[in-house]
């Protein structure tokens, strides 16, 4: 598994030198093609064969999509009984989102769904088994500010609905609570627990630039959830906003970002780097970060963990 990780690596590194090329070469094949179709008596007949050929869809990236190696101080938690995990795994985020309609209100708003998926890979033990995987579907809508008065503000956007999970069902409702005498026999009570980890909330984002300071300001509203939440202290650890700095320089961006609980002083720091690579177009690059803190992911929330990560991303 180890060799098949090392080569697929090797293989993202010389495949994605091409990548943008392929596709503008590909995109002008298809258009080609569909220039050499007969033509018909009803243009609507000829876009929709158009559509079906270019499949052009509209998804664009929406954060950063990227696949890392990363090293951690300490091990990370087992769950189960055949797992054992390391401190060093292969972190992978694809991220990607879809403007479905805007300019509704005459402002210029675009109204857009998106989706991120964040994945923890355990490559380097024995079984290779994906240690956490975070899901996170959202609806927003951005608001650009054109006006040059509005002392630096760029836009804003207003997220009435956003969900993160992590796909994990509470097994204490099928295995017996762990301090109880329904857990089956031989089951480690340490190991039986509920991985279960959610919330839905609402974020209003605010967009600033000074100079080639760029700032992202955050503030995020968790709904509440009944009785049976699985992570009520959430936000106790993770806080409320994010606070994120872009600086980019010439082809350097350099990213610091935030979140704080000003009642627990719990957070996090994240900084990362990207840098183009030379063998490339313009999509790929160079990508590091250095994580601190609580809420790595939804299943660590509460496990405060340093990590640094090594590898490409392919939007930034």
């Amino acid at each position: 598994m180890r060799l098949l990780f090392l080569l697929f690596t090797l293989f993202m590194f010389t495949e994605a030198a091409w990548a943008e090329k392929t596709l503008e070469e590909s995109e002008r094949i298809r258009q080609k093609w569909v220039d050499a179709l007969d033509k018909t008596d009803d243009n609507t007949t000829i876009e929709t064969v158009s559509d079906s050929i270019l499949s052009n869809f509209g998804l664009k990236a929406y954060q950063e999509n990227y696949l890392v190696v990363g090293f951690r101080e300490g091990t990370y938690d087992n769950y189960t009984v055949t797992d054992e995990y390391t401190n060093k795994e292969v972190e992978l985020q694809l991220s990607l989102r879809y403007d479905v309609v805007s300019n509704l209100l005459g402002l210029d708003e675009v109204y857009t769904l998106a989706y991120t998926h964040r994945a923890f890979w355990q490559v380097f033990t024995p079984s290779s088994p994906f240690r956490e995987t975070n899901y996170n579907p959202e609806f927003f809508i951005t608001f650009p500010v054109y006006s040059k008065h509005w002392s630096g503000i760029k836009g804003f956007q207003i997220a009435p609905f956003s969900h993160q999970s992590n796909g994990q069902g509470n097994i204490t409702e099928t295995l017996g609570d762990i301090n109880t005498t329904k857990n089956p026999e031989g089951i480690d009570p340490l190991v039986l627990t509920n991985r279960s980890r959610s919330w839905n909330y609402a974020y209003a984002r605010f967009f600033f630039q000074h100079g080639d300071l760029f700032t992202i300001l955050t503030g995020r509203y968790r709904y509440p959830e009944s009785d049976e939440d699985d992570n009520p202290d959430l936000t106790d650890y993770i806080g409320h906003g994010e606070l994120a700095f872009y600086i980019p320089y010439r082809r350097h961006l350099f990213k610091l970002a935030g979140n704080y609980n000003l009642k627990t002083g719990n957070g996090s720091i994240e900084g990362n780097w990207s840098y183009p690579l030379s063998f490339s177009q313009s999509t790929t690059y160079l990508y590091t970060k250095v994580f601190s803190g609580y809420g790595e992911s939804l299943i660590d929330y509460n496990n405060y963990i340093t990590k640094f990560s090594l590898g490409i991303s392919f939007s930034r």
